[in-house]
């Protein structure tokens, strides 16, 4: 039983892949690293994201991911991109989570 459970997780993976590699064709990031790293950080932040091992995905692994389905160039330290963007001077004037978050509030 555990070998067939073990080739059907393969067989996910690869789909898995394939869905990713046909979607990664089709759509682009274009707005700054900064901004996409906003997005993944809140999404490790709600820890609703597991990896293979059934453990919550890491930084890197969400990042990674997210990255590469939108055809952008991932930071090679993504913690220190958090940082950085943590230690903005005025972050309500510059991030994309703000703006998206006030758009949800003040919608007429």
């Amino acid at each position: 039983m555990k070998k067939i459970f073990k080739h059907v997780r393969k067989d996910v993976k690869k789909i898995l892949g394939r869905m990713i590699n046909n979607t990664q064709s089709k759509l682009k990031w274009i707005g700054t690293q900064a901004k996409l790293m906003e997005i993944v950080y809140m999404l490790w932040l709600t820890e609703l994201i597991v990896n293979e091992r059934g453990k919550k995905a890491t930084l890197k692994e969400i990042t990674e991911l997210m990255f590469t389905v939108l055809n952008a160039n991932a930071p090679k330290t993504p913690t220190k991109v958090i940082n950085d963007l943590k230690n903005r001077k005025s972050p309500e004037e510059t991030s994309i989570l703000f703006e998206i978050l006030k758009h949800l509030y003040h919608k007429h």
